[in-house]
């Protein structure tokens, strides 16, 4: 194994965007993705148009460092559900439970990279002396705003997924599957 490929992340982004594809089609869902990428990158735009600057750096910092830890136990938590499911020959019944597991699971490292992400870049917004040329300041700022972002969107993400994993699993009647409001 190369020094390259034991550092890639292209797996996680593989089967991450193979979670954004249409059931029924098997192909890409446009949709999933301008919510995911596109809603964003709305966001950050408006966001620069107001003028909006950084908040205390070490604040967001401190909170994207926590999350990259919680997501990653999160992780681990749901591999060893995953191995309950297979075990488990009424969960293994339930077709669509190991696949929302899997998706939750791939959706729950995908948003603990883009944590580490971010705080990569506050790092480096951090680093700049105040004397710093405007672009520079603006490029951290329109970075870690879409990046945040793009952040939340994934964490509401792992919430519905997290949700549907609960319905199947107990047979919860919701207005989503009944069609009743």
């Amino acid at each position: 194994m190369s020094m390259i490929e034991r550092f890639s992340v292209s797996p996680v982004l593989v089967d991450y965007w193979g979670t954004l594809t249409d059931r029924n089609t098997n192909r890409p869902d446009r949709r999933a993705y301008a919510i995911s990428y596109g809603l964003p990158a709305v966001l950050t735009a408006v966001a620069v148009w107001r003028g909006w600057k950084l908040p205390e750096l070490s604040v967001l910092l401190g909170g994207t460092s926590l999350l990259v830890g919680a997501l990653i136990g999160l992780f681990f938590h749901l591999s060893s559900v995953r191995l309950q499911v297979e075990n488990d020959p009424r969960l293994r019944s339930l077709r669509r439970v190991p696949t929302l597991v899997d998706n939750t699971a791939i959706t729950v490292l995908y948003a603990a990279g883009v944590a580490i992400f971010v705080s990569v870049v506050i790092v480096v917004a951090a680093a700049l002396p105040r004397t710093a040329p405007s672009w520079s300041t603006l490029t951290t700022t329109v970075a870690s705003i879409y990046l945040c972002t793009h952040l939340v969107v994934t964490m509401l993400t792992v919430l519905r997924l997290a949700w549907g994993v609960y319905v199947e699993v107990y047979n919860v009647p919701t207005p989503s599957t009944t069609g009743r409001r």
